[in-house]
């Protein structure tokens, strides 16, 4: 029988929150100081460079333990958080 704070002992549980929590941070971050387009595509940009770099060259050459499958799933991780982002963010455009 599972107790309530059992996910928090398992890293990758947290690991996945992390990136995620990355992902969507990024983009509420920046949709507050503007709402042009631009700015945020270059964010946008610089983010999925920054996960490709890191996951895959960076993490995979220097972390011990790191695979193909494991980099996949937290760049996976930044990219759900910052899908789910914009749901709060087109929100707020669309009432504001």
């Amino acid at each position: 029988m599972t107790k309530p704070g059992d996910w928090m002992e398992n890293k990758q549980t947290i690991a996945d929150l992390g990136h995620a929590l990355g992902g969507y941070g990024v983009l509420i971050t920046v949709s507050l100081f503007t709402r042009a387009w631009l700015p945020i595509l270059i964010v946008e940009v610089l983010l999925a460079t920054y996960v490709l770099g890191k996951e895959f060259w960076y993490d995979l050459r220097y972390e011990s333990g790191e695979t193909l499958a494991s980099s996949t799933e937290d760049a996976l991780g930044y990219l759900a958080g910052n899908a789910v982002a914009w749901l709060p963010v087109l929100l707020a455009w669309h009432f504001a």
